[in-house]
This record gives C-alpha cells, structure tokens and sequence, in this order.
C-alpha cells in the first residue's frame, strides 16, 4: 500500500514585477492507496500541486514523501498526464510505451516488447502501433495520442497516477475503458491516483473520494 505525505508546502510563483504569488502555504495532506479527485475553481492550483508532485515546480519549504522518501525531482514511481500529452515525436507509438521501460531502466527483451503490444491492444491502438505521434506530423487523432498517454503509464507502473483533465479528448466509450482500466491498476498495485477533471460522468465512473482546494485549505499561517 503506498502513502504520500505532503507537509507544510509553500509553494508560489514569481509575478511579473518581481513579487512573489503564494499558491499554497504551509499546506499537508495525506493521501493513502485510491483514487482521488481534485476540486476547486479554475486558477485555483489544482495542476501546480501536481506538477509540484510530478517533481515539474520546485516548492519553496516543506517536504513532499512516497512512502517515507523524499520526492524532490520527476521520479518514474509518480507518472502526471498533462492536458497536453508529452510523446516522444520521434518515436512511434509503439517506441513511445518502450520509452517507459527505459525510464525505469529496465532492459527492453522479448517480454517487455510483448507486454508493450499487449497494452495497445487494450486500449484499442495496436493497429496505430507504427503510427508518428507530435504535435505537427501526427498520424494519431487526439483521442488517440490521450490513450498512447495512459499506455505509457500502464507500461511504467507508477505508484502514483497524476491526471489532469484525462479524458478531455475521449469519447464516452473510452472514457469508460479508461475509468475501468485505472480502478483495476489501482486495486491491484495498491496505487494512489488522483485525478482534476470537469467531466462528472468520469468522476462516477472512478468512483473517487473529493477534496476541495479553497484558500482556506491552501494558505495556512
């Protein structure tokens, strides 16, 4: 069972005139193995606390812990799905989910290649498995490429799942596969994932305990 423990966080950005924009201060919460939705109104720091997990913004003072280890840096047991998918474009993407093995530094053989395959088949893209992905030269929809993004994750094995706004690109039939496909991973690896998303029909299907980010909450003196 994993637990992440996030300790009097202070977390903020610099405005343009210099002076600092204090998103969260001395903010802890725990978070033990289930899926969890994010909630609170636009701006109000739902991403940059998962970036600051993620190990994508550095935090100011406090401490951030995955089962009693300091997370400070991206780290391959934390996977985040950003609105706007991260593909390697030069792979394909098939190379894309064979990049997660790398990240963990397994050594890629016939297992891992048939694992990858098996994961496309899943999730209903093994036909696209030599397809270019990017921004530009893209020959996947955007459905598509959010899928390739969840792959990725099922390939690494994460502790913990980061998703922001996931099924922004997805159809109601898999949206659903994916809600299925994320409580099963949860259930067996014993995972904590936590979710911001506008879509309530997703939030059901997740079956997901709520928090509520007010200022309250985010800025304790």
């Amino acid at each position: 069972m994993s637990k992440l423990k996030l300790e009097n966080l202070t977390i903020s950005y610099k405005q343009p005139d210099e002076t600092e924009n204090i998103i969260y201060k001395n903010f802890s919460k725990e978070f033990e193995s289930g899926i969890y939705a994010l909630l609170g109104e636009s701006g109000c720091g739902k991403t940059t606390l998962m970036r600051t997990i993620a190990g994508l913004k550095e935090y100011e003072t406090g401490t951030i812990l995955l089962d009693g280890k300091l997370l400070r840096r991206a780290n391959p047991e934390v996977y985040m799905l950003h609105q706007h998918y991260a593909d390697f474009p030069w792979c394909s993407v098939y190379k894309n989910v064979l990049m997660a093995y790398k990240a963990k530094k397994v050594r890629i053989t016939a297992k891992e290649k048939e694992e990858a395959m098996q994961i496309l088949e899943m999730l209903g893209l093994k036909e696209h498995a030599n397809k270019k992905v990017g921004e530009f030269n893209s020959e996947i929809s955007g459905g598509q490429s959010q899928r390739l993004s969840f792959a990725v994750g099922l390939a690494l094995q994460p502790k913990i799942w980061l998703l922001d706004e996931p099924t922004s690109a997805l159809d109601s039939e898999n949206m659903r596969k994916i809600a299925q496909i994320l409580k099963n991973y949860q259930k067996n690896q014993q995972a904590i994932v936590i979710a911001i998303t506008h879509d309530l029909n997703f939030s059901k299907e997740l079956n997901s305990i709520e928090i509520k980010l007010d200022e309250e909450q985010r800025i304790r003196n």
